[in-house]
């Protein structure tokens, strides 16, 4: 029996799950936490494993389970889970399929690109003015270098009282705390800039899908200054080559 395992709490991830219920694919989805198994408990044909999968996890899902395939659509910074997949699915034979999302070309003349958030904190930390980081919540801790953050920046992460409980922990004011689900529009990105006086956006590339674009065409219509986390260059297959491809193999089960 033809069956899929889909990895990713992503966009790409809940898009691709809704993709193989709609077209009666057996599928199963791995996500990290309870909210990202809410936004895909609606599609009642799917099987959801939830919390982080280490590698040997992922191995006894893969030889308990017999899947056909993997989509590993993990968001493209999480390499440490990309690795644990390609590893596992080549321990047990499993063929595996990367999804990647386009880079965007970037015309705004106040961006500065980094190799990752530490060199973009170190940087943040000699500059004035508030900050808006948008890089989500689990390298939060890196940010702490800049002198009086608690103060400057405000952060932008999921709904979940865990992750906000962990934000004002490691020194947030939670009235800097925005919680809310994403991807934003550039309306939102704005509003979220002006309320809080923003003069810095920290992004990740993240791609279009993932709202990058947006948050740049609000900080422009801001004037703000944008940080980039460069996205690690990567092959694989866009989502629409993905789907055209499932049914591919599909039909000829």
């Amino acid at each position: 029996m033809f069956r899929v395992l889909i990895f990713g709490g992503t966009t790409e991830g809940r898009e691709l799950a809704e993709f193989c219920h709609n077209n009666r694919i057996s599928s199963a989805v791995c996500v990290t936490t309870e909210f990202g198994k809410e936004l895909i408990s609606s599609y009642d044909s799917l099987k959801i494993f939830t919390g982080k999968k280490d590698y040997s996890q992922i191995i006894n899902i893969l030889k308990k389970e017999k899947f056909s395939l993997v989509l590993d659509a993990t968001h493209p910074f999480a390499e440490s889970a990309t690795e644990n997949i390609r590893k596992a699915c080549e321990n047990t034979n499993t063929k595996i399929f990367r999804i990647v999302r386009a880079k965007e070309i970037i015309e705004y003349n106040k961006v500065k690109y980094f190799n990752n958030i530490s060199d973009a904190a170190a940087y943040a930390d000699t500059t004035r003015g508030n900050i808006l980081v948008t890089t989500g919540s689990k390298n939060l801790a890196e940010y702490t270098i800049i002198k009086n953050f608690s103060e400057r920046i405000v952060v932008r992460v999921l709904p979940d009282s865990k992750i906000i409980n962990s934000c004002i922990e490691l020194g947030f004011k939670r009235g800097n705390i925005i919680s809310e689900v994403g991807p934003f529009t550039a309306e939102q990105n704005y509003r979220h800039i002006k309320s809080y006086n923003a003069d810095i956006v920290v992004t990740k590339e993240s791609g279009k899908i993932g709202g990058f674009s947006d948050k740049i065409t609000a900080a422009k219509l801001c004037g703000c200054e944008v940080l980039i986390i460069s996205k690690p260059i990567e092959q694989g297959y866009s989502i629409e080559e993905m789907k055209k491809l499932l049914m591919r193999i599909k039909d000829e089960q």
